[in-house]
């Protein structure tokens, strides 16, 4: 399982712990599950899906293009969705940057030994 898997299938653990239904969606396959998106690129790799609460979590590639983020991003939050961006914590100062302004929201990931997920508190762009 590589870094991104993890970060995606510890988010999905987190909502279903909850009680929330949600899907890891592959973010080429995240239009048919939230509405028509532009064709932005490969900044951000998937997408924990939350219907009931029209919450998306996007995690995003290692050395992102933050400018590419910013567009994908504004693209789920035009049809409505709050989003959650999982980037890697050494990546937060970048995200802060490339985001600010947009009404996402950030939250930061690692790995300790073990490979075990860690996640930060949810910061405002």
């Amino acid at each position: 399982m590589t870094a991104i898997d993890s970060v995606a299938s510890s988010a999905l653990s987190h909502w279903t712990t909850l009680g929330h239904s949600a899907t890891v969606v592959p973010w080429d396959e995240v239009h048919g599950a939230i509405g028509p998106l532009e064709d932005g690129g490969k900044a951000i790799v998937e997408a924990v899906v939350v219907p009931s609460t029209k919450v998306i979590e996007c995690v995003v590639s290692e050395s992102a293009d933050w400018a590419l983020v910013l567009t994908q991003v504004r693209g789920v939050i035009d049809l409505g969705w709050s989003v959650i961006v999982l980037a890697p914590l050494s990546d937060m100062g970048a995200a802060h940057e490339g985001l600010r302004g947009s009404s996402a929201r950030l939250q930061g990931w690692w790995r300790r030994a073990g490979d075990e997920m860690h996640f930060s508190r949810i910061e405002i762009a």
